[in-house]
Order: structure tokens, then C-alpha cells, then sequence
């Protein structure tokens, strides 16, 4: 192949990769887009054959995103299903700062896959020995986050999102310190719980 061919295909090839970014916003819609912060008590769960230990179940911080997905007829309309978005969570703890008087903020970024054209469920955790690292203390709960809120990403395209402020807090990065310390489900102990409740992430 000669070089002039060689970059034709590769411009060709760096257009066609493109167009899902381009096109993102029009394949999924999402609506009434919602994100709660609960805690949760780890789970404890018994099993056979084992010598059991004794230990004390912690606080986890659980972040929900609820919101309504609308999927493009090309992929398949009411029957449908997208194959992926990135949830980028924020929550900041209330009171906790750094030394240099920035606001402390847990973030994650979490990617899920097979987005029905339907009501969807996200969640993503925060481990308790993050949260006794950053609070200083052992009685955590919901209440120890002041403000909170998420993108939703489709490709490159923020496609939705919600702020219990209403506003894009979070992007006032010279007066936040940034902890990214929010995990998956599959990476808890809350992995076999709720079904199909929830997206599965990549």
C-alpha cells in the first residue's frame, strides 16, 4: 500500500470512528434523571464447611442513579439496548477539608453496559475504611455527605446528570480535592444482591 493510500484509509478510518461520539446524543435519550445517597450495613452472609469469624458489620455510603432511558429506533427502539454509558459520581463530605482549605470530595467514574430502553437503576460504593480514612471517625452515614451529584456520559457526550444544588459544583476544580475512591458493586460485598435490579458494569 502506498503512503497517499495509507492516509486515505486512515482519515477514512478516523471518520467512521467518530460518528458514535457524534451521534451519541441522538441514540440515548435519558429523563427524570434522580441520585440518592444511602448507607448500607455490610451484609453478612453464611456459608458451609467454613470456621466462621466473628466480626462487626460496617457503614458503607451506597450512591444510586435512577433515570429513564429512551433508545433509538436504528438500535432497536422499545426492544432495544445501548451498549454502554460512564457515570461519573461526586460526593462531598461535609465539613472536611485539606490542609490548603480545599473541599474534600469522594469521585468515581463507573461504566455500565446493556442499557435497556427502560427505567435504569447505577449504583457505586464507598468502602468503610475509606470513609474512616477521610472522616476520622467510625459513625458514618448519609448525613456526612453535603452535596452530591453525577454525569452521565454516553461516548464523549455528557447525554444527563443531577446536583442536589442544581448547579455543576464539582467543576470548581481549583477549590476541590478530588478522592477517587468509588467502586463498582461487583467489587463489594453487595455483588450478589438485587438482580437485575441494577446495570452491570464493564
Amino acid at each position: 500500500m502506498s503512503l497517499k493510500s495509507f492516509l486515505a484509509a486512515s482519515a477514512i478510518f478516523a471518520v467512521a470512528a467518530a460518528l458514535p461520539a457524534q451521534d451519541a446524543k441522538k441514540e440515548i435519550k435519558v429523563e427524570r434523571v434522580e441520585m440518592n445517597v444511602q448507607q448500607q450495613y455490610t451484609p453478612q452472609l453464611t456459608a458451609i464447611n467454613v470456621v466462621d469469624k466473628r466480626w462487626k458489620p460496617k457503614v458503607w455510603l451506597e450512591l444510586a442513579v435512577d433515570f429513564k432511558a429512551s433508545i433509538a429506533r436504528a438500535l432497536g427502539g422499545r426492544e432495544g439496548t445501548f451498549p454502554s454509558i460512564t457515570i461519573k459520581y461526586y460526593a462531598a463530605l461535609a465539613g472536611i477539608k485539606t490542609k490548603d482549605g480545599k473541599q474534600v470530595v469522594i469521585s468515581g467514574t463507573i461504566n455500565y453496559k446493556d442499557v435497556p430502553n427502560d427505567d435504569v437503576h447505577c449504583l457505586g460504593y464507598v468502602a468503610p475504611a475509606t470513609l474512616k480514612r477521610l472522616l476520622l471517625k467510625d459513625n458514618i452515614s448519609k448525613a456526612d455527605v453535603s452535596v452530591s451529584g453525577c454525569e452521565i456520559l454516553a461516548g464523549s457526550d455528557v447525554i444527563g446528570g443531577k446536583s442536589s444544588t442544581g448547579a455543576k459544583w464539582w467543576e470548581a476544580t481549583d477549590k476541590i480535592s478530588f478522592e477517587e475512591a468509588i467502586l463498582p458493586k461487583a467489587k463489594t460485598p453487595f455483588a450478589p444482591f438485587w438482580g437485575d435490579y441494577d446495570l452491570a458494569t464493564q
